[in-house]
């Protein structure tokens, strides 16, 4: 019996001003698992989404160049992917605009590594079921017991 290659590690596009910040998660998340770009302008970041394929996006809204909440939507349209918004904002208004935008959670910072990975832990299992139903929208298979999880 051969062993099968082990999946390919999920993207993930990191995105925030503070270039501290970036670098820190560049440390992290590739030992959670996580293959990871981090960027610091809405530019660059929309540039990236157009061209690669991302699982997650994290980002902060408050970007030099544009409101970050805004790139979930460019993440969205060529490949399914899921949003957390990690951000200095503090309230119930900055998690509402967050969640209303389509992303999966609002984290406020500073947040641990615990934090980080739960929420991304939660979001993909989010981000997993949107995508099951989609395929089974785009091929007409009804919804089995298990495509709940």
């Amino acid at each position: 019996m051969t062993q099968s290659a082990p999946p390919p590690p999920l993207r993930v596009l990191f995105v925030d001003r503070d270039v501290q910040t970036c670098h820190a998660l560049q440390r992290l998340l590739p030992t959670l698992g996580y293959q990871v770009t981090c960027v610091t302008t809405f530019d660059t970041a929309q540039r990236l989404l157009e061209n690669q394929e991302y699982h997650i996006l994290i980002c902060d809204p408050d970007l030099p160049d544009g409101d970050g909440l805004d790139l979930l939507r460019c993440a969205g349209r060529n490949f399914p992917t899921c949003g957390l918004v990690l951000s200095g904002a503090v309230g119930r208004e900055a998690e509402l605009r967050a969640l209303s935008a389509g992303f999966a959670a609002h984290l406020v910072k500073p947040i641990s590594a615990t934090q980080l990975e739960e929420a991304m832990t939660s979001a993909l299992i989010r981000w997993k079921g949107a995508v099951r139903q989609s395929w089974n929208a785009a091929t007409q298979r009804p919804p089995s017991a298990g495509d709940a999880r």
